[in-house]
């Protein structure tokens, strides 16, 4: 059975609906603009940052699984971060100066207790013996062995305690250069017979060099700590912003996402032909 027609609008239903369509179109403009001068009034931090793939890199996405995390974590509180790419060493000394109001992925030290306001940690790196490929070195070995080897570092390098005292042991040589890539080039040729990095930032320097099938690494870590952000001491609301970013990585971390950006971000171009920028020296001095 049909049902029953529905009835036609009155002659005064029809402008009303007219006057409510032209309402609302001249409200969405304004609706629109109160968003964006909300998101506007956001509070927004300045960071230094620098290239150490795949932690940090303005190539990567999301500028590195580091970068991303800390970016994830003060949305979460409300802010938002720009991202300056420069050498580390001078976004740790205008970080100093207040120029900046943070810096990215320093190690927590006592005098860097007394420089800056260090963040919670916020991601984990953990350093190993690379080596030429079928000449293993295993970084548990007593140290008489380690020590009889030739050994390469980077200037500027904090290699942990155990790789430390073996180095300042009289007799024991070690090649000091600027760059890690030039380490692993002398590594696969046998001018060195170990090298130790931070093994994610090591495999991808690897995927993208010609010795990648001439080096191989030692699984064993011989030095594991976390970085942080250092804020600045001449900013009045640093404590505040630490704060956040510690609820943020809270945050991240309850509901899974910390952990995924970190499994993401694992050498995300290992077999990728993007050439990455050359990783600066590390921020862990």
């Amino acid at each position: 059975m049909a049902g029953k027609p529905r009835p036609r609008a009155g002659p005064n239903q029809t402008p009303i609906r007219e006057s409510m369509r032209r309402i609302r179109l001249l409200l969405l403009p304004c609706l629109s603009g109160l968003l964006l001068a909300t998101s506007a009034l956001a509070e927004s931090l300045t960071l230094g940052n620098g290239e150490w793939p795949p932690y940090f890199s303005a190539s990567l996405p999301g500028q590195g699984s580091f970068s991303r995390i800390v970016e994830e974590a003060l949305t979460q509180e409300g802010m938002r971060v720009k991202y300056v790419f420069q050498p580390w060493k001078r976004s740790l000394e205008l970080t100093r100066a207040g120029e900046l109001d943070g810096s990215m992925g320093w190690l927590d030290t006592p005098e860097r207790q007394r420089a800056f306001i260090v963040s919670v940690p916020i991601l984990n790196t953990e350093w190993v013996v690379f080596h030429r490929a079928g000449h293993p070195v295993n970084a548990t070995t007593d140290p008489d062995t380690l020590a009889k080897l030739r050994w390469g570092a980077t200037l500027g390098y904090d290699y942990g305690e155990q790789l430390n005292s073996l180095f300042r042991r009289r007799g024991v040589h070690v090649e000091y250069t600027p760059r890690d890539e030039q380490n692993l080039a002398k590594l696969a040729t046998g001018r060195i017979d170990a090298f130790a990095m931070e093994r994610e930032v090591g495999l991808m320097m690897l995927a993208q060099s010609p010795y990648r099938r001439a080096i191989d690494y030692d699984a064993t870590p011989v030095f594991s700590r976390p970085l942080h952000v250092m804020f600045s001491r001449s900013r009045p609301d640093s404590y505040e912003w630490a704060a956040k970013l510690a609820r943020g990585i809270e945050k991240l971390r309850a509901n899974g996402r910390l952990a995924r950006i970190i499994e993401e971000g694992r050498n995300p171009m290992r077999s990728a032909e993007q050439t990455m920028p050359p990783a600066q020296p590390s921020p862990r001095r």
